[in-house]
């Protein structure tokens, strides 16, 4: 039930006149007890809240009291023994603390100073809630619960046992070992291992961003949300699972050892791009998983065309994921692009009169518009296998896409033994044998494969591969019984030099083999393997002990630029914590008719961009010219803040900057409906804001101060903000001290206690 407003400010007047709130010290609030450096200090009794300034360095009696909470202020030092404490409730950590064992009680310490653990296991009724730095030299058991947002390091081994879990959205490094027997969740947060990584069967590893320094067993469930990179082995033991954890952007698996086990990667819940397979050892792939060669996927070439524009052409040898560039950076596209696609070519059949493998589909684009600034998957074919049985034909390369466009791998070559027939593709592969066809194509992307041949006797010999340009030979009738040859391949200078690409690979006869189509598919070999493809897309020949692999595709993109009247030569964004304010920071290198620039801000992702600011451009200038703006109208709960800066001509037209962005804590634990920071105040800023929207819907707002020595008005307000401005008119009239804010809505009223200083 609503108090009576009248009743209820005496009440609270009376309360601050004869000073019967806590003391307050730095932002601990409600003290009991305050000691005071090595002070003597009064007796602590059950309940009480033990505040520590100063340096603290001998032991504290807390006269076997219960239920305490004990809490550090800023600046000051905890580095003492509990003697006598029974059960410890709450550590509150504004300064410096070290913990020196794990107390008694099911305690929680909240850290948002620095904290040093000097024991080495958690147990499970234990919890550290960490947003400041954390720090334990030696190993580090966790039987409880670590959430940290701030940066928590482990000099030793770390170990997450069955009832553990560790919740970090901030920044976790490990000195030695990782083993994780139950849940780790960093899939907002950073974690750097120095040595291995054991994931056991009943333990799951969520990652954003992840580093480490060995080897990798895994026996769970790992999920990437980001990246994880793996230097030395990974082992992927059968049951055992990585997957993409985010269906909203791209992840990715970088291994620099090798990858073993029947484990499987998952793109069931988003994409997920890794640089190995373990297909020899059993491995398996659900959903969507592309597999890459390397890291380093993308080649950029920039080409002048004269002195204000250039062309930039995108070499993608790799599936990657890409964020399409637009304005940025004192550039602009102003053309549409051009667009190359080409898949892997199929591996060659093994045989003395085997097919040759079909070249990888091809598909070219002279001109498309791209989403600029969207992400997309950019997937680069991997060329098919040579077969190494005669009863298998060679494997089929796989696809290339960019946005709508796929181009189909090219068919594997018929071997001499059961899969005489090509297999089809984007170019078909080259039949075997007198009973072998050529495999079919996809249209507009490649051709057919040739068929097998049968000149009377034992006289046979294989096909050529199909070409995306041509179709694959089909053998003649000839005393040598040559092998087919392979189809020929496309030439395009999309990459800035003349290039076949796809070409067919040359089949197997009797006595002379058949060569690639172009000259950049594989040779047939009756002597010995095929010859590999040359170029992207082209297929592998096939051969009389082992087929010739299929080269891998290409995505090459090209679009034109105009260089923008404003050259940024920097965009930076800052957290300044004590100000709680966001400072973002740019220069130019030279300015022509540049009006002004608009600060926009999107909170928690970059789709949601808003104008906050405006500044005006210096309009032309040659030099450098700096800027800044500072943003304080900060969210109260924490968030990653993105900015970017939309640059406007005098003529209205505009161009963006890269985006930058800052992490910024909570202002405190949110408890309540409204919060009001900074808490202390020095009476120059103050803003209440809302906290749990649960509790309030809208309703009219009013408030008002009470202080021992002065009580304003009540006023009223229909939004937060009119409440904020009201306020900051106000707040030079409060006397230093402990005065309160008084805010009712609808039926509820809350107390808001402040210390101006």
């Amino acid at each position: 039930m609503r108090v009576n407003f009248y009743f209820s400010s005496i009440f609270l007047f009376i309360i601050l006149c004869l000073g019967l709130f806590s003391e307050v010290v730095g932002q601990c609030t409600g003290c009991n007890v305050t000691i005071n450096g090595n002070n003597t200090h009064s007796l602590i009794q059950n309940g009480n809240v033990v505040c520590i300034q100063g340096n603290r360095t001998s032991a504290i009696s807390f006269n076997n009291a219960n239920n305490v909470t004990i809490c550090i202020a800023d600046g000051a030092s905890l580095n003492a023994d509990f003697n006598n404490l029974s059960g410890l409730s709450t550590i509150n950590n504004f300064g410096n603390f070290t913990a020196r064992a794990s107390y008694n009680g099911s305690w929680t310490i909240n850290n948002s100073g620095f904290l040093t653990l000097n024991f080495e296991s958690l147990n499970s009724d234990k919890t550290i809630n960490n947003s400041g730095t954390l720090t334990r030299t030696g190993n580090f058991t966790i039987n409880g619960t670590l959430n940290s947002s701030g940066i928590s390091s482990i000099s030793g081994n770390m170990t997450v046992n069955g009832s553990g879990r560790v919740d970090n959205s901030g920044s976790v490094s490990v000195g030695g070992n990782y083993q994780s027997n139950g849940q780790t969740n960093s899939a907002d947060g950073e974690i750097s291992i120095v040595g291995n990584l054991t994931n056991n069967g009943s333990g799951v590893f969520s990652v954003a961003s992840g580093s480490i320094g060995g080897n990798v067993t895994n026996n769970g469930n790992i999920n990437i949300y980001g990246s994880l990179n793996i230097q030395g082995n990974l082992n992927m033991n059968s049951g055992a699972n990585i997957s993409a954890g985010d269906s909203d952007q791209f992840n990715y698996l970088f291994v620099n050892g090798d990858m073993t086990g029947a484990g499987c990667l998952s793109g069931s819940n988003g994409i997920l791009f890794s640089n190995k397979f373990s297909s020899s050892s059993g491995g398996c792939r659900n959903g969507e998983v592309f597999i890459g060669l390397e890291s380093g996927c993308l080649q950029v070439i920039d080409r002048s065309t004269g002195s204000e524009t250039f062309e930039r052409i995108y070499i993608f040898t790799c599936s990657t994921g890409w964020t399409i560039p637009g304005s940025s950076d004192g550039v602009e596209p102003f053309d549409e692009a051009e667009i190359l696609i080409v898949a892997g070519g199929g591996g060659g059949g093994r045989g003395t009169s085997a097919g040759g493998g079909g070249a990888g589909g091809l598909i070219y684009v002279a001109s498309d518009a791209l989403p600029f600034g969207t992400e997309v998957p950019v997937i680069v074919g991997i060329g098919g296998e040579g077969s190494s049985n005669a009863n298998n034909r060679g494997g089929q390369g796989s696809i290339s896409r960019f946005l709508s466009y796929t181009a189909v791998g090219g068919g594997g070559g018929g071997s001499n033994g059961n899969e005489r027939a090509g297999g089809s593709g984007g170019s078909g592969g080259g039949g075997a044998n007198s009973n072998g066809s050529g495999g079919g194509r996809t249209l507009d992307q490649g051709s057919s494969g040739g068929n097998g041949n049968d000149s009377g006797g034992s006289n046979r010999s294989g096909g050529g591969g199909g070409g995306a340009g041509g179709s694959g030979q089909s053998p003649s009738n000839g005393n040598n019984n040559p092998g087919g040859n392979g189809g020929i391949g496309i030439l395009n200078g999309i990459s800035g030099s003349n290039i076949f690409f796809s070409g067919g690979g040359g089949g197997t006869g009797q006595e002379v083999a058949g060569i690639g189509g172009s000259g950049v598919g594989g040779n047939g070999n009756n002597n010995g393997p095929g010859g590999n493809g040359s170029t992207p897309g082209s297929a592998g020949g096939a051969g009389s002990s082992a087929g010739g692999g299929g080269a891998n595709g290409i995505v090459i993109i090209r679009q034109s630029f105009r260089i923008l009247p404003v050259e940024f030569l920097e965009v930076t964004a800052s957290y300044i914590q004590n100000d709680r304010a966001a400072i973002i920071s740019w220069a130019t290198a030279k300015e022509w008719e540049n009006s002004h620039f608009e600060v926009e801000r999107s909170i928690n992702n970059v789709a949601n961009f808003e104008k906050i600011a405006e500044v005006e451009g210096v309009g032309y200038a040659d030099d450098r010219s700096d800027y800044k703006f500072v943003d304080k109208n900060l969210p109260l709960l924490g968030a990653t803040i993105y900015y970017r800066l939309k640059q406007v001509d005098f003529s209205g037209s505009y161009a963006y900057s890269k985006t930058v962005a800052v992490r910024i804590a909570d202002v405190a634990n949110p408890k309540g409906t409204w919060r009001a920071y900074p808490n202390p105040t020095v009476g120059e800023s103050l803003k209440i804001s809302l906290i749990n929207g649960h509790q309030y819907h809208d309703e009219p707002l009013s408030f008002r101060l009470v202080h021992p020595t002065y009580m304003s008005p009540t006023f009223s307000a229909k939004s937060e903000q009119e409440m904020n401005d009201q306020l900051a008119l106000l707040l030079p009239n409060v006397p230093k001290g402990v005065f309160v804010v008084e805010v009712l809505w609808g039926q509820n009223v809350e107390h808001l206690k402040v210390l101006r200083k």
